[in-house]
């Protein structure tokens, strides 16, 4: 008998970690994403430094993270099948690899003004 693999998305990953943001910063577990935690701690007068990340920010990190585990997984094998590095987390920058921490900016427009 085969055993079925589970699939999961890296979006997956957002309302659990809300949750458990939204639990340990008010005790209460209603926030449907990462983004909405964020702006409730603010209101609150939480600093910045103690935010959670955006949801943006927050994909790129676990596309990153994932690549080192597939990495350690297939740390064995003489050369394991990996996937475009671009494609999890990385850009290329000359002849450079750099983590893409986000891709939106780091301020809304709305704040900027």
């Amino acid at each position: 008998m085969q055993q079925q693999e589970k699939t999961t998305s890296v979006h997956d990953a957002d309302p659990w970690l809300a949750n458990a943001s939204s639990a340990s910063a008010s005790g209460q577990q209603d926030a449907d994403n990462i983004n909405e935690v964020r702006a409730s701690m603010f209101v609150k007068g939480m600093t910045t430094e103690r935010l959670p990340p955006t949801r943006d920010a927050l994909y790129f990190h676990i596309q990153c993270s994932h690549f080192q585990a597939l990495v350690w997984r297939q740390a064995h094998l003489q050369q394991p099948v990996l996937p475009p590095l671009e494609t999890m987390g990385w850009k290329t920058e000359g002849n450079s690899l750099i983590p893409q921490l986000m891709s939106l900016p780091p301020v809304p427009d709305a704040c900027e003004e």
